[in-house]
């Protein structure tokens, strides 16, 4: 009798031993890495922390997103990578660096492509961006859950004021590591010279590069101003980001939990793009204040002239690429 209760004994310890243990599997949450390259300052990095912290409070913990900033897990074309291939379950993406999976999308940073930022929102929250989408799952196995605009791109240089494409001559300026940005800085006049985004102040600073164009936003939170002098108002990119995951990943999750995820995002990307809106008259103006001069059309900036090459020299380069037909129905999208 004795052994009997003994075994029972140990019987109803390893059992409730299994069930802690189950219990404690099932309350694990499942975590999620989300990188970029971006700042910490920037209003993307921003956006990625609020979705994180929407989809721990809509999922109760069940999913955790940790956010992996300025370049941490790679470069943009490491980070895409990543996620294609799941070691990284979610990225921020430029959408060039989505075109080799679905070429359609390299026409978001073609140049001079968007109107303004209603017209951004129409198109890549719209049927095309929808179309783009659903080809990227099929081909590629990432999903797109949003595109948020990261700002419209600006020429910056060092010892020289740019006021037409003809003053670009001869002068090195950092392009985003995609054939797209690299096409965009030549058609505008210059020598376009591929450098990682995390490398960029010191490529500036040791004259690597003359110079570079980004968002203000991210201008200012890079401290650009520390090594370039001159500001010129191109807008050539209106530039947006695409927060991805690995398609095997989404569909890890329940329904429920993907849902969850969908509008967390919508609703970080509207965070995000807010703030972004609000902040770019001041950091102009900030920049300004810290030495920058600003070249805009009343300084001179032919406008026209910058356009006119991106539009001659681009878009029959790419229109083979992304598709014949593409940039009108986008042109026509009101």
């Amino acid at each position: 009798m004795q052994k009997k209760s003994l075994w029972r004994i140990i019987l109803v310890t390893l059992l409730v031993i299994s069930c802690l243990n189950l219990g404690l599997a099932a309350s694990k949450p499942r975590v999620l890495k989300l990188a970029h390259v971006n700042n910490p300052t920037q209003p993307i990095h921003l956006t990625c922390e609020k979705l994180a912290e929407l989809v721990a409070e809509r999922t109760n913990n069940r999913i955790q997103i940790n956010v992996f900033p300025a370049g941490q897990l790679g470069s943009n074309p490491e980070i895409f990578q990543g996620v294609k291939f799941g070691t990284i379950e979610m990225g921020v993406i430029p959408p060039a660096g989505l075109a080799d999976l679905t070429p359609g999308y390299e026409i978001y940073d073609a140049g001079y492509v968007f109107r303004d930022f209603d017209h951004f929102k129409k198109v890549v929250d719209g049927s095309i961006g929808a179309e783009l989408a659903a080809d990227l799952i099929k081909k590629g196995g990432i999903r797109v859950l949003g595109v948020e605009l990261l700002g419209t791109r600006h020429l910056t240089t060092k010892n020289k004021a740019i006021k037409r494409p003809e003053d670009l001559a001869g002068m090195k300026i950092r392009a985003v590591e995609f054939p797209i940005y690299v096409a965009v800085i030549n058609a505008m006049g210059g020598n376009a010279t591929p450098v990682a985004f995390q490398e960029l102040f010191g490529a500036l600073q040791s004259g690597i590069v003359d110079g570079q164009e980004n968002p203000i936003p991210s201008i200012w939170s890079s401290k650009l101003y520390e090594v370039q002098n001159y500001l010129m108002l191109t807008g050539h990119i209106m530039a947006g980001l695409t927060i991805s995951i690995n398609e095997r990943t989404y569909k890890s999750l329940s329904q429920a939990d993907q849902e969850i995820l969908a509008q967390a995002t919508k609703d970080a990307i509207a965070y995000g793009e807010t703030l972004l809106l609000s902040e770019e008259e001041k950091q102009l103006k900030s920049l300004q204040a810290q030495g920058m001069k600003v070249i805009g059309p009343e300084q001179g900036l032919e406008l026209e002239a910058f356009k006119q090459r991106v539009v001659d020299q681009v878009l029959p380069k790419f229109e083979n690429v992304w598709g014949k037909g593409l940039y009108e129905r986008i042109q026509e999208v009101k």
